[in-house]
């Protein structure tokens, strides 16, 4: 077999590679607006979670949490959908967050395990 025989397979497993990776990237929807999520759950997420679970009523470390999972751009575009709804209860960020963790294998109230050393 030729040099450019076995770069030719070599190129087409590898663009196979690409669109199976693609294939399994995680995204969730929020009204109406696809985002896109990490491939995996960002090590400083277990702090977020913590100050989350340490906070009585307080709203900011959700979105924190939401900022470390999202990024800043998508999270301005969350706080956009928000901003111009008319509905002011805040339980559909609840399920934005519940969605999220199921992207992972990981339901509310659940901590993600730790990743390995």
């Amino acid at each position: 077999m030729t040099q450019t025989a076995k770069s030719g397979r070599a190129s087409k497993k590898g663009s196979a590679a690409v669109r199976a990776e693609k294939a399994k990237s995680k995204s969730v929807k929020f009204r109406g607006e696809t985002l896109q999520l990490p491939d995996e759950l960002p090590p400083t997420l277990l702090f977020d979670i913590t100050e989350v679970e340490a906070a009585d009523d307080n709203p900011m470390p959700v979105f924190r949490m939401l900022r470390s999972l999202l990024g800043a751009e998508q999270f301005v575009a969350v706080r956009n959908k928000i901003a111009v709804s008319e509905n002011e209860d805040f339980a559909d960020v609840g399920k934005l967050v519940e969605a999220i963790f199921a992207q992972y294998g990981v339901s509310a109230g659940e901590a993600p395990a730790s990743p390995a050393p």
